[in-house]
């Protein structure tokens, strides 16, 4: 008789645990690289975005949300720690028009704007839309250059009554970590 409310209780933790971590969601870079745009270098990636169930009902319910783009260059040194070059950021807003009940990617940096008609074309132009412009290299010799990226959801950007439970829950931490790769010589 003792048995069966542990196993009860064992039951329903295992079925917690599988729950929650179905929910959390995630971002993932799977590419990054420079490319030359019209004379200048653009720092493009490659990301899958995968938000959690409970950002997408923030988003259904008329939450916009901030995704936040790192970019770090730094001089490789053979004998001292390597020297930070360059820190850059931008930031996208994705949030959903209730009315037409299309999606509408803003960047905040250049204030351009599109509208989707799915989420799923919303994280495509994301994508498209998270290049970052470095400016000039002319200023860099030939050393070795390490790149990084990262993508996050910025918890900050948050309405005020949300953002303590943003703090705590593991769904709304999606980050993608810094993908590193070194170029431009």
């Amino acid at each position: 008789m003792t048995l069966r409310p542990i196993f009860c209780l064992l039951l329903l933790c295992c079925l917690f645990c599988t729950s929650t971590s179905s929910l959390a969601g995630d971002i993932v870079v799977d590419a990054a690289s420079v490319i030359d745009v019209n004379g200048s270098p653009v720092v493009s990636s490659q990301m899958q975005f995968q938000f959690s169930d409970a950002a997408i009902e923030a988003l259904q319910s008329g939450v916009g949300l901030h995704i936040e783009f790192n970019l770090k260059i730094k001089r490789e040194r053979r004998f001292m720690w390597d020297k930070s070059i360059v820190r850059l950021s931008k930031r996208i807003k994705l949030e959903r028009h209730a009315l037409t009940e299309r999606y509408i990617v803003i960047d905040l940096l250049e204030q351009r704007r599109r509208i989707f008609d799915s989420l799923d074309a919303a994280f495509d132009g994301i994508n498209e839309m998270s290049d970052i412009p470095v400016g000039s290299f002319s200023e860099l010799k030939n050393d070795n250059y390490t790149l990084a990226v990262r993508a996050r959801l910025d918890i900050e950007a948050l309405p005020a009554p949300m953002r303590p439970i943003a703090y705590i829950s593991p769904s709304w931490r999606m980050s993608s970590g810094w993908y590193e790769w070194n170029t431009l010589r």
